[in-house]
Parts: C-alpha cells; sequence; structure tokens
C-alpha cells in the first residue's frame, strides 16, 4: 500500500520542531510512551497538515516498507551474505 504524501511527511517530519517540543513539554499528564503517537498525530494534523488521515498508523506504514524492501532484495539477490 502507498502512503499518502502527508503520511510520507509525517514520518519524515523532524520531531525537534519548537512547535512541537512546547506543545509536548506542556501536556499534563505527561503522556506515556503509548500514547506519544496519538499526540504527535493530533499536533502534526493541527499545526503542520490536515491532510493527514487521523486512522494513519505509521508503525505499521514503516513494518509494510521494511516488508517490501526486504521482498524485493530477495527477489534481486541484494541481500545481506
Amino acid at each position: 500500500m502507498a502512503l499518502t504524501e502527508a503520511e510520507e511527511a509525517f514520518l519524515k517530519f523532524d520531531w525537534t520542531h519548537e512547535g512541537w517540543q512546547k506543545y509536548f513539554n506542556e501536556l499534563y499528564p505527561q503522556p506515556n510512551h503509548a500514547q506519544v503517537l496519538k499526540f504527535k498525530k493530533k499536533w502534526y494534523r493541527a499545526n503542520i497538515d490536515s491532510s493527514l488521515d487521523a486512522n494513519f498508523d505509521p508503525l505499521e506504514a514503516e513494518r509494510a516498507r521494511r516488508e517490501a524492501s526486504e521482498s524485493k532484495s530477495q527477489k534481486t539477490g541484494d541481500g545481506p551474505g
């Protein structure tokens, strides 16, 4: 499944961005590790690109990308070895 432009941009976003850091540091209570992605998507949609799908799962996208890359390497013989 191909990623949208907004999804690609979200994955490449520099999370050291001052606006994100300010927002994150002002969250109370601080979200646990499992909740951070939810807040990242919420902030990104509100401040960077509202076209990002709220249901986008970056972890699943990265997994799919990795699997596609491994599959391609196996087919072309470019794998480790």
